[in-house]
């Protein structure tokens, strides 16, 4: 798997019109809409989400914990069912 970003985002990162500032902080939400900045901003997030990797080839320290609590959400809970059909759904087939 590639690493590198892909052409048309390596394109719009050299077209950024100012510095690219960390997307979602201040300075990138002081950026009018239309800056290319400010898109370039958001490639090299979604660079960073589609590689696991920051600029420099390192992996991504997320500082939040959100892909956590995603993570534990996914998982199976007492009382959960198991899949297949319901008992009910079957009485309910049998009585047709």
């Amino acid at each position: 798997m590639a690493h590198l970003p892909l052409s048309y985002s390596q394109r719009l990162l050299e077209n950024a019109d100012a510095p690219v500032p960390e997307y979602g902080s201040t300075e990138w939400q002081q950026l009018p809409d239309g800056s290319r900045a400010k898109v370039a901003a958001i490639v090299v997030a979604a660079e960073k989400w589609r590689t696991g990797r920051s600029g420099d080839g390192l992996p991504v320290r997320w500082t939040d914990n959100r892909h956590r609590r995603i993570e534990d959400a996914r998982r199976p809970r007492p009382g959960d069912h198991p899949g297949g059909p319901v008992p009910w759904e079957r009485e309910v087939a049998a009585s047709e």
